[in-house]
């Protein structure tokens, strides 16, 4: 199958397609070929966002699905068996790795930034947690160094500024940081474990893969880190 069938077949759902990260990895040289550099980067970090856009260049036409919707898991698409609604703090406690590796970052930021640099004091997460009840109840929530607000479903997320720093297919310098961070994170169906993932930079993020194991006093823990990628 051509990368562009494939892109095709992975946005509208077609079980059986070869893990993400493994055909990326690939089929990047024939991908960096057929798309320009921009296109290419976009694909890499933002593939649900870019996917259509490609395909439309394309001139084809396509049914979204969101079988793939976080492709690092091990078996893609919806399960057979019930799901378990996760806990308001469970959830927390997910929301809560954000605000303390924020918190890390800026503790750190002399040694990871250039100088100048400043990293995001915030970040935009958007959970998706299925229940029983409704196989999709998603949220977003604004993260920053002291507090963590729960924000409508349909809020704007602020871009960055179009002013070409951001943009991969010119010549300039692009910025360490983004001004304002992005999360997402994904529960098991039996909420066992969390995929989570944040993106701080043009080219700085990763995602990884915990357990979420509860104590004996009854709070909830990430443990057992799986990091599934990182850049």
């Amino acid at each position: 199958m051509d990368p562009i069938a494939h892109l095709k077949a992975f946005i509208e759902g077609k079980p059986g397609l070869q893990r993400w990260k493994v055909w990326f990895a690939e089929n990047s040289h024939e991908l960096g070929q057929l798309l320009s550099r921009g296109q290419f980067l976009r694909l890499k970090f933002k593939r649900l966002e870019e996917i259509p856009r490609i395909l439309t260049d394309h001139g084809l036409t396509f049914t979204e699905s969101d079988y793939y919707q976080w492709p690092e898991w091990d078996q893609a698409g919806p399960k057979g068996h019930p799901r378990v609604a996760p806990t308001s703090e469970q959830v927390a406690t997910v929301l809560n790795q954000f605000q303390e590796r924020l918190r890390e970052l800026h503790a750190h930021a002399d040694e990871l930034g250039p100088p100048g640099s400043s990293p995001p004091s915030s970040l935009y997460v958007q959970g998706e947690c299925r229940s029983v009840e409704e196989l999709r109840v998603e949220a977003v929530w604004l993260v920053d160094l002291n507090e963590i607000t729960l924000l409508a479903i349909n809020v704007a997320i602020p871009g960055e500024e179009p002013d070409g720093r951001f943009n991969p297919e010119t010549s300039r310098r692009m910025p360490r940081y983004f001004r304002h961070g992005r999360g997402a994170f994904c529960f098991t169906p039996d909420c066992k474990r969390v995929l989570w993932s944040w993106l701080i930079g043009p080219l700085f993020g990763h995602s990884s893969l915990y357990d979420l194991e509860q104590a004996a006093d009854g709070s909830f823990h990430l443990t057992n880190e799986s990091m599934l990628w990182i850049s």
